[in-house]
């Protein structure tokens, strides 16, 4: 498969395992080349001698050695990995040393995930609401977790309400956005029963005084209105980025799904932004105002506080949230990004004018010219002959129109080019797709395989050889 297979990208991450020994885990994405699409495999576990871009590079160096790839420049075309300075310090990253290695034509991508994860808390770590917030969602999982107690009344109050209650959600942990969702969900859904348990337990005689002081304090400042309707508010904000977030994590690998997604978000994101009133006249936070309004400011059977005041605090509010949010997501992600751009022009099949339209011959050739020139010296290197690729692109938008193969997904309509009978009379362009389609988006893969290294490598199995764990990584996957 080696020999079939003409471009690669490399994904790194590292981590401690179960010995205190830094490893280095390794994939790799590639074209498969019997199916036509890409894939992600585990390629290597190595220890780190030496946690600087130097000995990173090193290891993947002797990594690739070790599966009959001598040369960094032959077929590594992206690169993908967290955003740590060790990567992509701009003076001596890791992208860095490779573009002086001569890979001049690198693909360097910081995880999306990742991306997106610091975007959002850097939005909101500033912002007071969202404190007061971060600081319920904590405070009530803690309230639980450290009590069976507790817990089997909150059940047993549910019940008696026939209402099924689950423990509180964890608020923090490495998936930053996705712990916060659930842990408002969890606030949304038992808002009601939360506030009644905590009024039983402030008079609850069998807890000590100050315990049912503490509890008595939780009851009347979460009945502030302001506390329900910011959950309800940060639900409806936030859902956005949690979706994009899910797409970046996927398994299949969807660079054009990432790219559109993300100005996806950025549409709605900007919509809310244009009109502050938005927000307030659809979805959850637009049902809760109407709920509580109607019924003299009673949810979830729990009298509120500051009705009004809270909704004058959240339109005061809601812009600079909103602003926030875009800062942040403008000053990490790139949307004039030349490359990702002209990449989803070229692979997206399905916005391919049909071939009788003005400006079929036209379409995408400026974005193909630049990408061609940017790929120029690695596809030539094997064996493309780039001087066909613009009369063969033509031929391949006519073969998109003419076959019905515009109305399919863009993944399922270059696996068929791939793998037609066709396919050599397009097989230059078909090098340069190939390069498109393994360029890196996420590295959320590799972060599930070092749960299932502290599974595989665990306390008790810490004397375990590199090679052995490995295998053990290898038959997991």
């Amino acid at each position: 498969m080696q020999k079939k297979v003409h471009y690669i990208s490399i994904l790194v991450d590292g981590s401690t395992d179960s010995s205190n020994t830094e490893k280095e885990l390794i994939y790799i994405l590639y074209l498969d080349p019997v199916l036509g699409k890409p894939k992600i495999r585990f390629f290597s576990l190595k220890k780190l001698d030496h946690a600087t871009s130097e000995g990173l590079l090193e290891t993947i160096r002797n990594a690739l050695k070790g599966h009959g790839i001598p040369s960094l420049k032959e077929h590594i075309v992206g690169l993908g990995a967290d955003g740590a300075s060790v990567n992509f310090g701009l003076r001596g990253g890791l992208a860095t040393l490779m573009k002086n290695e001569g890979i001049d034509w690198l693909v360097p991508v910081q995880c999306e995930s990742h991306k997106l994860e610091l975007a959002i808390a850097d939005a909101l770590k500033s912002t007071t609401v969202f404190s007061d917030i971060n600081e319920m969602i904590v405070k009530v999982y803690y309230l639980y977790k450290n009590s069976p107690k507790k817990m089997r009344q909150l059940k047993g109050l549910g019940e008696s309400l026939e209402k099924s209650v689950s423990p509180p959600v964890k608020a923090q942990g490495t998936r930053w956005l996705e712990h916060k969702i659930r842990a408002l969900s969890w606030i949304s859904k038992n808002y009601g029963l939360l506030i009644t348990h905590l009024g039983h337990m402030s008079e609850d005689t069998t807890y000590k005084s100050t315990d049912r002081a503490k509890f008595k304090g939780m009851y009347d400042k979460y009945r502030n209105a302001k506390f329900p309707l910011y959950v309800e508010y940060f639900l409806e904000v936030l859902t956005p980025a949690a979706e994009l977030s899910l797409h970046f994590q996927r398994e299949t690998i969807d660079v054009v799904g990432a790219v559109q997604g993300l100005k996806h978000f950025f549409r709605i994101m900007e919509k809310l932004n244009a009109s502050s009133e938005l927000i307030f006249s659809t979805g959850r936070v637009k049902r809760f105002i109407e709920q509580i309004d109607t019924s003299d400011h009673v949810h979830q059977e729990v009298k509120l506080t500051y009705a009004a005041q809270a909704k004058t605090s959240l339109q005061n509010a809601n812009n600079d949230i909103l602003c926030s949010i875009l800062d942040c997501f403008n000053e990490r992600f790139d949307k004039s990004d030349s490359v990702f751009n002209a990449l989803v022009k070229v692979l997206d099949t399905e916005l391919y004018p049909q071939t009788e339209a003005n400006d079929s011959s036209t379409y995408g050739l400026e974005e193909l010219r630049l990408l061609v020139k940017r790929f120029q010296e690695i596809l030539t290197a094997n064996g493309c002959d780039v001087m066909r690729i613009e009369s063969e692109w033509d031929d391949v938008k006519e073969l998109v129109a003419t076959t019905g193969l515009k109305d399919a997904r863009y993944t399922d309509t270059w696996a068929k080019l791939f793998t037609c009978s066709k396919k050599d009379s397009i097989s230059n362009i078909l090098h340069l797709v190939e390069i498109l389609l393994v360029v890196p988006i996420s590295n959320a893969t590799l972060e599930r395989m070092f749960s299932a290294m502290n599974r595989v490598h665990t306390d008790w199995r810490n004397c375990l050889g590199e090679k052995r764990v490995e295998n053990l990584l290898r038959i997991y996957e």
